[in-house]
């Protein structure tokens, strides 16, 4: 494991620095510390080369613990016979590397480039002002997702939508504009 700055595409897409506060509990995450998680989903509009953030959040690792604890056993078992029927490419970190960006570069299931992809998730691992290279940071891309999603119980879903919904929330006016959205939580 090794400690990089934080690569731009984990920060804030508002501010366009570091997060600061876990979204569940608010606590401070740039303190020396304090352990926690950064998860996009970005959907991208190749054709005019441009990106949308569909949701963002950081979350500090035992709010993390909790969240992860929804996943029923029966889905925690089916993602882990899924990742390991894909037979997922070899990772190779190279720790002479300052940015830690071509972690991200292709899907971490399916070993396919998320630059041309329709939709991907990156999630990133973070030590106060530092962000940890080596299981993490990946990508997930489209098709993994839904794939992803298709094997986690229904309880499951609806659980992680209302996971979801408690960090970010969506006014009741605005909820037809926002559909279903099951994150892909590590």
């Amino acid at each position: 494991m090794y400690h990089k700055p934080i690569a731009p595409a984990f920060f804030n897409s508002e501010t366009k620095a570091p997060f600061e506060q876990c979204a569940d509990c608010g606590k401070s995450l740039l303190e020396d510390d304090c352990h926690y998680f950064v998860e996009k989903a970005v959907k991208n509009y190749v054709e005019y080369k441009t990106q949308e953030i569909i949701f963002e959040y950081a979350i500090c690792e035992p709010c993390m613990s909790q969240a992860f604890n929804v996943l029923s056993e029966e889905s925690k078992q089916s993602l882990m016979e899924y990742l390991y029927a894909q037979n997922p490419p070899a990772r190779v970190v190279n720790p002479e590397e300052d940015d830690a960006s071509y972690l991200i570069e292709n899907c971490m299931v399916k070993g396919t480039s998320i630059g041309q992809d329709v939709e991907y998730q990156i999630q990133g691992e973070f030590i106060g002002d530092r962000m940890v290279v080596g299981r993490m940071p990946v990508a997930v891309g489209f098709q993994a997702i839904n794939e992803m999603s298709e094997v986690l119980s229904e309880k499951t879903k609806d659980d992680l939508e209302d996971f979801i919904n408690k960090i970010r929330p969506v006014p009741p006016e605005l909820e037809d504009l926002f559909p279903r959205r099951t994150p892909v939580l590590f």
